[in-house]
C-alpha cells in the first residue's frame, strides 16, 4: 500500500485509482441524500474530505455508469439516483478580493459549463451577480433530463474569511448574498444544494435574514461519518498496516489507535459518543517512515490569517477551553460579520469539540449539559501557536 503526504487538492479518481486505501462513503451518502432538504449545509474542519465527498457525490450522479464506480458500497443499494444534472462549484480555487472578482469568477464558471454542455448561453457579463445565476440555472434546468439540478458549493465561507478583517468585507458579503438569494429564488429548479465549509456566517443584506432557508447538517446524525475516519473505519482498511506499527512499537492494535486518536482524533459532531479521526492528519503521519514521529500536520498558516486577531480581539475569555468546560451547546451558533462568536468558530474549526455530556434526570424532565475542551494534541498545538501570537499583536 502507498501512503503519501495527505493534501486538501485530492479528488475521488485520484483516490479510487490510487495505490492508497480508500475509505468508501457512499452508503453514507446515499442516507444523506434519501432524506435530503433542497438546501443543506456540512461544516467540517480543514483536511476532513469535503472536498472529496463533494466530489464523489458529483461522479456518483455525472458518471453512474463509470466502471470505477461498480465495486463501491452504494451500488448494492436498492435505490437508482435520479438523472439530474450536476454542477460544482469551488469558492476556494481563487481568491476573491472584491465583488467584481467573485462576479467574473461566477461569469466565467456560467459561460464554461453552458459551453461544455452546448448549452445556449443567455448570461450577460453586463448583468448583476443574480441575475447571471438565475439565467445560468433557468438554463440548466432545460437540458436537464428531469428539468431539476444539483449543485455543490465547497469552501463557500472562504471568501469571508480571506476578508474578515478588510475594509471590503462588507461589499463582499452583498455580492455573496446577492449569488445565495438567487439559489433561494431558483429553488424550484433545485433537487439538492450541498453546501460545505468551515465556518458559519450570515450573508445578510439589511433587514434579510440570511441563510435561515439552509438546513445546517453540521451536527445532525444523518452527517455523523459522511466525513472523517472512524475507528472501525481504520481497522477495515489499515488493519495490516495498523498491526505491524502496532507490533513494532510492542502494542496492541486498541493501544496504537489510542494514540493515533489522541493526536488526531477525539472529533465528535453529535452528542453520540462516535469519534473521528482527521484524514489529512492520519494520512500524512502514515506516510513516514518512522510512525513514532507524532507531530503537528495541520498547516498552521491556513489559520494565521484570521485566528490569533480574533482571538486578541475576544480578550482572555478562550482561555476557558483549555479545560473541560460547559460550552452550553454553542456548537450551533451563528457568526455574524461584526460579532465572530469566538467559541462557535473555534469549534468549527476543530481546536474543541464535545468532551462529555451530563444528564441530570428528575421525574419531570432531563437535563443535559455539554462540555467542550480542546481536541488532541494536535489542536492544542495550533491552539497555542495561534495563542503566542495574538499575545505579541499590539494593535488590531
Amino acid at each position: 500500500m502507498d501512503f503519501f503526504e495527505s493534501n486538501s487538492n485530492q479528488s475521488f479518481i485520484d483516490l479510487i485509482t490510487g495505490d492508497d486505501a480508500y475509505i468508501d462513503k457512499t452508503e453514507q451518502i446515499v442516507e444523506l441524500y434519501k432524506d435530503h432538504d433542497v438546501f443543506e449545509l456540512l461544516l467540517r474542519p480543514f483536511g476532513f474530505g469535503k472536498t472529496v465527498l463533494l466530489d464523489t457525490i458529483y461522479h456518483m450522479f455525472a458518471h453512474p455508469d463509470e466502471p470505477l464506480l461498480q465495486n463501491l458500497s452504494y451500488k448494492s443499494y436498492d435505490i437508482k439516483l435520479p438523472e439530474h444534472l450536476i454542477i460544482k462549484l469551488d469558492f476556494g480555487s481563487k481568491p476573491f478580493k472584491t465583488p467584481d472578482d467573485l462576479k467574473e469568477y461566477l461569469f466565467g464558471f456560467y459561460r464554461t459549463k453552458t459551453f461544455e454542455m452546448g448549452i445556449d448561453n443567455h448570461c450577460l457579463k453586463s448583468a448583476n451577480i443574480y441575475c447571471l445565476t438565475t439565467t445560468f440555472i433557468e438554463e440548466l434546468t432545460k437540458a436537464s433530463r428531469t428539468g431539476k439540478i444539483i449543485i455543490l458549493i465547497d469552501n463557500y465561507d472562504t471568501p469571508i474569511i480571506d476578508n474578515l478583517f478588510k475594509s471590503n468585507l462588507q461589499e463582499l458579503n452583498c455580492a455573496l448574498f446577492e449569488f445565495y438569494k438567487a439559489l433561494e429564488d431558483c429553488e424550484i429548479f433545485i433537487d439538492w444544494c450541498l453546501i460545505t465549509g468551515e465556518s458559519k456566517f450570515y450573508f445578510c443584506y439589511e433587514n434579510c435574514e440570511g441563510l435561515n432557508y439552509v438546513n445546517d447538517l453540521t451536527n445532525s446524525e444523518r452527517s455523523t461519518t459522511v466525513c472523517g475516519f472512524t475507528k472501525g473505519e481504520m481497522k477495515k482498511y489499515y488493519l495490516d498496516f495498523i498491526q505491524d506499527e502496532a507490533d513494532s512499537a510492542e502494542q496492541t492494535v486498541e493501544e496504537f489507535l489510542g494514540k493515533l486518536n489522541d493526536w488526531y482524533g477525539n472529533y465528535r459532531f453529535t452528542t453520540h459518543n462516535i469519534k473521528l479521526m482527521r484524514p489529512a492528519s492520519i494520512k500524512s503521519f502514515l506516510s513516514l517512515r518512522d510512525q513514532n514521529q507524532y507531530k503537528l500536520f495541520y498547516p498552521y498558516e491556513h489559520i494565521q490569517k484570521f485566528l490569533p486577531k480574533l482571538l486578541k480581539s475576544n480578550g482572555r475569555v478562550h482561555e476557558k477551553l483549555l479545560t473541560p468546560n460547559n460550552c452550553d451547546y454553542d456548537f450551533c451558533e451563528y457568526s455574524s460579520l461584526k460579532n465572530v462568536k469566538i467559541f462557535a468558530l473555534l469549534s468549527q474549526l476543530g481546536i474543541y469539540s464535545f468532551s462529555h455530556i451530563d444528564i441530570q434526570i428528575s421525574e419531570a424532565m432531563q437535563l443535559y449539559t455539554y462540555y467542550s475542551a480542546l481536541t488532541n494534541r494536535e489542536m492544542r498545538d495550533i491552539y497555542s501557536m495561534a495563542l503566542t501570537e495574538a499575545n505579541n499583536i499590539k494593535d488590531l
